[in-house]
């Protein structure tokens, strides 16, 4: 007998250990997960003992039932409104329709009895706040738009911010330059820090370590020594100076006691140092984007218009706009080139569609690429340095507005489109449809740009304290896009719903008003943290049109369980704006205006 050894493989009693990757992949997925729960659940706690997930679907469903009958207004601070069409049937599964906008008259032309005309597109505050007045039955006050409280002017803005001027009109002689009234080099620290890491945190258009280096220069210089780069530096140093002051919460310690006036001040003597309607170098297109920082918290926003159509005008005679294959620009020049054509860029869209007034180039004209995505000291003359391990560089923020309003201009395209202007002219009425496909796949654009966002910069997130500021600020932007989104069909709130309609509209305006009321609480918190800042003048804008939203709610819906809740979010933005007015003509503008609404409503809301 042949004797043979039997062998056999025994599986092993002891646990795989999964791999590094997985367990690493597993935690972002969890984190993720949490923040995406903080936000829209933030008084839901899973770890809990009593914890019942089948009670919260059951909630949760009815809560959607509900908001779909365009009266789910109860979103409190911490909840998301729908972004991505949830309380909107599938883009696949559902036929197309078309939705009705609130907003009749596709512009207005305002003449005045000098003559001078103002067009305002459909788009605009102005023509929403038209339309709402004639609703309210002139509780806003007699005039129909509302425009001679949205345009109230403040005495410490003289009226020579009206219109871009000349050097010709300057009364310096242009001989020697004019640093007499350059403040302190302390003073100048503060206020240009102020500038730049306050002002111009989403406007990022100067390399900081260049910029600060051509300081040095001009305080370091005689005048008479001055040579061509620290002339054409000057006015923008002025112009940094005075954005500054209007940035700035509290200037006494350096001296300061009117910021406004003192910020006046330096824009003035910038602005008579070079001739805008003759830009052709980069120093000079900084000093008109530095121009529209000032002016968009001190005048009208159609100055700014024209102000930005110059920027963008000079943009695209230096090509600014191509990326061109030329070997003569070191990196600094190249990622300055680009900083400065997408600055623009992002101030024409966001003007143009607070005023409702056309884009200034076209898309398909443009082939610039994004600014790196680095810090400003790793870009030097020679190379661009790989961006430390682990550091957020706050260009992305930058990058990140740029891309939220390339959203916002194919939504004024789609929502608001052209159609019916000469009608509106010349004073018939024209209506106009949307697509709810187009508002679907908007709705879809902004849920992919949030989901895209660095976790740092996403609302509920663990934002370390210096990003809290440019975090808060994407936020209001990206409830500015979603509110001027669902805007045009807030009137459907008003409006009896019968049995088998279309539920899409109501679903809007329910959008429309909790939209609202999460910017009021965005704009609290800030407060709160002390980032609120009356300079900014798309925030005051955007929670002024919240307020007059949520009041809108109120009086069409008295009887409504929530109406009250939302009454009382309106006063909490109405009270935000009332402590920016001294600080801000934007505020001021819509504290005026508010105190009209609020003094005309009914007894019962008072």
């Amino acid at each position: 007998i042949v004797q043979i050894e039997c062998t056999y493989d025994q599986p092993s009693n002891r646990r795989r250990n999964p791999a590094p990757q997985y367990i690493e992949a597993l935690e972002t997925r969890l984190h993720r997960m949490e923040a995406l729960l903080k936000v829209l659940l933030p008084d839901v706690d899973v770890n809990h003992p009593n914890f019942d997930l089948g009670k919260l679907l059951s909630q949760m469903q009815t809560n959607a039932a509900t908001r779909t009958t365009g009266k789910d207004v109860t979103a409190g601070s911490g909840r998301l409104p729908d972004v991505g069409g949830s309380a909107t049937p599938s883009l696949s599964t559902e036929k197309d329709s078309l939705l009705e906008s609130m907003v009749e008259a596709a512009g207005r032309l305002d003449i005045d009895e000098s003559g001078h005309m103002d067009f305002h597109g459909h788009s605009s505050g102005i023509a929403f706040l038209a339309h709402i007045n004639t609703q309210l039955s002139d509780l806003l006050g007699g005039d129909a738009s509302g425009r001679a409280l949205v345009k109230v002017r403040a005495a410490a803005f003289p009226k020579v911010f009206d219109t871009p001027g000349s050097a010709a009109d300057s009364p310096f002689d242009g001989q020697t330059p004019n640093t007499s009234m350059l403040p302190t080099r302390e003073v100048a620290k503060v206020l240009l820090d102020v500038c730049m890491d306050d002002a111009c945190v989403l406007m990022r258009f100067v390399h900081r370590p260049t910029f600060d280096d051509m300081v040095n220069r001009i305080y370091e210089k005689d005048p008479n020594d001055f040579g061509d780069d620290e002339n054409n530096h000057l006015p923008l140093l002025y112009l940094a100076f005075g954005v500054g002051c209007i940035f700035s919460c509290d200037l006494s310690e350096i001296g300061i006691l009117d910021p406004v006036v003192e910020g006046t001040k330096y824009f003035n003597i910038g602005r008579r140092m070079i001739e805008i309607t003759d830009c052709r170098d980069i120093p000079s297109i900084q000093c008109v984007i530095m121009m529209v920082l000032f002016l968009q918290s001190s005048a009208r926003m159609s100055t700014c218009y024209s102000y930005v159509g110059i920027a963008l005008s000079a943009s695209v005679r230096m090509g600014l706009h191509r990326s061109l294959p030329e070997t003569r620009f070191d990196p600094i020049e190249r990622e300055t080139r680009k900083r400065i054509f997408w600055t623009v860029r992002k101030m024409d869209t966001y003007v143009g569609a607070l005023l409702g007034l056309p884009k200034g180039i076209a898309d398909e004209d443009i082939d610039q690429d994004m600014p790196t995505e680095v810090d400003d000291e790793f870009i030097t003359k020679d190379v661009i340095l790989p961006q430390s391990d682990g550091v957020m560089p706050m260009i992305l923020a930058a990058n990140a507005h740029c891309r939220l309003l390339k959203i916002m201009a194919k939504m004024v395209k789609y929502i608001y489109p052209l159609k019916g202007v000469e009608a509106s002219v010349t004073g018939k009425r024209s209506n106009y449809s949307v697509s709810s496909s187009k508002l679907r796949e908007i709705e879809s654009d902004l849920q992919v740009w949030l989901e895209k966002l660095p976790m740092q910069l996403r609302p509920g997130g663990d934002t370390p304290k210096e990003l809290q500021k440019v975090q808060y600020l994407l936020k209001m932007a990206f409830a500015h896009v979603q509110m001027m989104l669902y805007r045009p069909f807030l009137h459907y709130i008003s409006r009896p719903k019968n049995k088998g309609c279309d539920e899409r509209p109501y679903a809007s305006a329910a959008n429309c008003v909790n939209v609202s009321r999460k910017i009021v609480h965005t704009a609290d918190e800030m407060r709160k943290m002390g980032i609120l800042n009356g300079a900014y003048w798309f925030t005051m804008y955007t929670c002024f049109f919240s307020v007059i939203t949520l009041v809108y709610f109120v009086l069409e819906n008295p009887e409504e369980i929530t109406s009250l809740a939302v009454l009382r979010d309106a006063e909490i933005g109405r009270e935000l704006l009332a402590s920016m007015k001294d600080r801000s003509l934007a505020a001021k503008r819509c504290s005026v205006a508010l105190a009209t609404l609020f003094g005309n409503l009914p007894e019962n809301l008072r």
